[in-house]
């Protein structure tokens, strides 16, 4: 028989799915049977071996802090404006500082991030169009008003019901010009008013993707402020349609603690950053060999323990290359994790590879196909050693020797792999007629 590329067996039963026997019927196999599973549960479980050796590059995150957020004094409910959260990936291994204030208050999760308010207009072809009497009155949530007015001929000049309209609305009200003299079609008189209003900036943008005279309007700014933009016709016509933004939402965020309010004069629309405090290790991992840095440009780090790291934290952290950095837990969870001191605050990334022992792959013993991730240097004792079981529950003598002679032959280069990767002590291999003494293979206190 032989085993498919990096198999070896990890349980009673793989035997019995390995050689797609009924495992049943492997049941009263010999106590030789089970001194082989032991010993070898007992070798993959020392850490030396190279074939549980990987890699895993670590690259930092920059704090994330667009937009503001509204606080409440007590609460766990964080609102964001302006904030993309979820698309930045903020999760449980983020913290929330408050401008101005040191505490960290970890993220239990994101709710949502903020989306845009939008509305929609349609326009009439030019022919439709009066330039005295139609126009479009866009007002923001702060009152400045835009008013979009067409001049049908090339040469009209802004109704005084337009220079009114912008008189009495806050700074930075506008009258927009469209000159529509050359238009004909209600997709043309869209296409001008769009090239006009997107390049003004005012907060709002327009988009006419199927260029027949009816566009979608989005508040460029997330959050629920864009709905209370508004977009007005003023004319008489029946192609002449608005309808303003509405359903933008802002960003909800969870704490794991309530907020504590330190005396702010107000707990609405400040500055925050969110800090990557933890970066998750690969779920198989075991045990760090080392962590380097990936280029020359960034510093090395040094491990201190987590309750260092907490105090250390806790006196001084600013921000920038990291210098320290600890081996712990994402709060609340069991999941493993690298926490940096300081934390980045800057543009650059540091990137870190990190070098460890991962555990052995688990087999799925309702899944025949699994391949069991141990070491290969015990493949060839294993088939061997399967070969003297298979035997002996047929009761075929001659097979049986011809098993246990291959079996011998194979030891030499099974103590030669072993023994490169750690230090296992064998006792000799007695080979009798009683039987294969497996069990005398011996592991030292390092290893088992």
């Amino acid at each position: 028989m032989s085993l498919a590329p990096n198999v070896t067996l990890q349980t009673y039963l793989d035997y019995a799915f390995i050689r797609n026997a009924d495992s049943a019927a492997l049941q009263d196999l010999t106590e030789n049977f089970q001194s082989v599973v032991n010993a070898l549960n007992n070798l993959a479980a020392d850490p030396n071996w190279q074939h549980f050796r990987e890699e895993h590059r670590i690259n930092t995150v920059q704090p994330y802090s667009t937009g503001t957020v509204d606080l409440v004094d007590g609460g766990t409910t964080l609102t964001g404006y302006n904030a993309l959260w979820t698309t930045a990936g903020i999760d449980s291994t983020w913290v929330l500082k408050v401008d101005g204030e040191d505490t960290e208050y970890p993220v239990t999760s994101v709710t949502s991030d903020a989306t845009s308010a939008a509305g929609a207009m349609t326009v009439p072809a030019k022919a439709s169009i009066v330039s005295a009497t139609d126009w479009i009155i866009i007002t923001s949530p702060a009152g400045v008003v835009t008013v979009i007015w067409f001049d049908v001929s090339g040469s009209d000049t802004v109704p005084a019901a337009v220079t009114a309209l912008v008189a009495g609305g806050a700074t930075g009200s506008a009258a927009l010009e469209v000159d529509v003299s050359g238009a004909t079609t209600a997709a043309d008189v869209m296409a001008l008013i769009e090239s006009v209003l997107n390049a003004a900036a005012i907060g709002i943008t327009s988009n006419d993707a199927a260029a027949d005279g009816s566009t979608v309007l989005t508040v460029t700014a997330t959050g629920t402020a864009g709905n209370s933009w508004t977009v007005v016709e003023n004319g008489a016509h029946a192609g002449f349609t608005a309808t303003s933004p509405a359903n933008g939402t802002d960003a909800v965020l969870t704490l794991k603690y309530a907020y504590v309010d330190k005396g702010r004069t107000s707990l609405s629309g400040q500055s925050y950053k969110l800090i990557k405090r933890f970066y998750v290790l690969p779920n198989n991992f075991r045990t760090m060999i080392s962590l380097a840095p990936a280029s020359a440009s960034v510093g090395k780090v040094r491990e201190i323990t987590p309750e260092a790291m907490r105090e250390r934290s806790q006196l001084s952290d600013n921000g920038g290359m990291p210098e320290y950095y600890a081996l712990l837990s994402v709060p609340g969870t069991t999941t493993k994790a690298i926490r940096f001191l300081p934390y980045v605050e800057n543009t650059f990334s540091y990137q870190y590879d990190l070098t460890y022992l991962r555990w052995p792959t688990a087999l799925d013993v309702n899944s025949p196909t699994d391949i069991v991730d141990w070491p290969p240097e015990l493949r060839g004792l294993l088939e061997k050693a399967i070969e003297v079981e298979v035997a002996r529950k047929n009761k075929d003598p001659i097979a049986e020797r011809s098993a246990i002679e291959a079996l011998q032959k194979e030891m030499p280069t099974f103590e030669r792999g072993a023994e490169a990767h750690g230090n296992h002590v064998f006792s000799a291999f007695g080979v009798d007629e009683d039987g294969l003494m497996l069990d005398r293979i011996n592991i030292d206190s390092s290893g088992a």
